[in-house]
């Protein structure tokens, strides 16, 4: 399917038509060589080191990580969170999420309610994400 390497290069032609409307659509479809891709915007969270991130011992730590991925959980039981996982690297981007919101303001309180965030171990950046609904993501 030779669509797909055509994909990011349509993708930079139809989003800067995007922005200009008002409100922006939560999704698009592209048409290219008989092939039709519908994409749909989601919110990104980078989570960040947080200015405590050393302030825990083990014992709060381990209650902290068990409020936390609770959280995750319960925002995926309500089909909020679609992919979420840490970083392998230890550096200061500490993992993401992938919302199914539909734009940052709705997604900011989900990500400020997390035990993480509200404790300053973590802090997080929010970024609207664009990929192909028929994907992995719907």
């Amino acid at each position: 399917m030779h669509f797909r390497f055509l994909l990011p290069i349509l993708f930079t032609v139809f989003l800067p038509s995007l922005r200009a409307q008002s409100p922006e659509p939560r999704e698009f479809t592209m048409v290219a060589n008989g092939d039709t891709t519908v994409m749909k915007r989601y919110v990104m969270c980078i989570y960040l080191r947080g200015e405590k991130a050393a302030d825990f011992d083990k014992d709060a730590l381990a209650k902290l990580q068990t409020a936390h991925l609770g959280h995750i959980d319960s925002l995926a039981a309500k089909g909020h969170v679609l992919v979420a996982g840490p970083f392998g690297d230890n550096g200061d981007k500490r993992g993401i999420l992938i919302l199914d919101a539909g734009d940052i303001v709705a997604a900011k309180p989900w990500v400020e309610a997390d035990p993480m965030v509200k404790a300053g171990r973590l802090t997080f950046e929010l970024h609207p994400w664009w990929t192909a609904k028929q994907g992995s993501f719907r």
